[in-house]
């Protein structure tokens, strides 16, 4: 028996090397998930970390999508009183421009009138200097009818020899 119990000796040290090789295999399996299961953890973590970092990310972008909403807004109410700036400014242009028509017209009826007033002051100036002028000629034409009246009352107011009315014979 001692052919079968060197066989069975040697089966039993290969079983023991086979089994020794599977039990250094299963460590090492084991050493290969517990490396495998930290770096799933390690993983695990970063994307905790990515996830915490996308929220922060978007928080700032909502922050920053309100903000240029808000400036938006400003800047359409600017736009918006831009615009009525611009209307406003060309309503003034145009009030400025009648004002310059209305300011030539006024101009212009003031030199007329002012060619009036010189005008009349010219003949009120020609007045004033014949003004003497006639009214001695018609105190002396009242003073020579009034004589001439009185002095033909006195004389049985008889008609003056210029005055006789030629008579005509038939």
């Amino acid at each position: 028996m001692g052919v079968l119990s060197s066989k069975y000796d040697l089966l039993d040290s290969k079983m023991d090397l086979v089994k020794d090789e599977l039990s250094s295999k299963i460590d090492l399996v084991k050493d290969e998930l517990e490396v495998l299961s930290s770096k799933y953890d390690l993983l695990d973590s970063k994307i905790d970390l990515v996830k915490d970092e996308l929220v922060v990310v978007s928080k700032n972008l909502d922050f920053k999508i309100d903000l240029v909403q808000a400036d938006l807004g400003v800047m359409k109410r600017d736009s918006a009183v831009l615009e009525s700036v611009k209307e406003s400014n060309g309503k003034i242009a145009n009030d400025v421009k009648e004002l310059k028509v209305s300011q030539d017209v006024f101009g212009t009826r003031l030199a007329a009138m002012s060619d009036r007033i010189a005008t009349t002051n010219v003949r009120a100036s020609i007045v004033a200097y014949l003004s003497p002028f006639f009214t001695l000629s018609i105190a002396a034409l009242s003073l020579y009818m009034k004589s001439t009246y009185d002095s033909w009352c006195k004389s049985d107011c008889k008609t003056p020899r210029s005055d006789v009315a030629v008579e005509h014979k038939e």
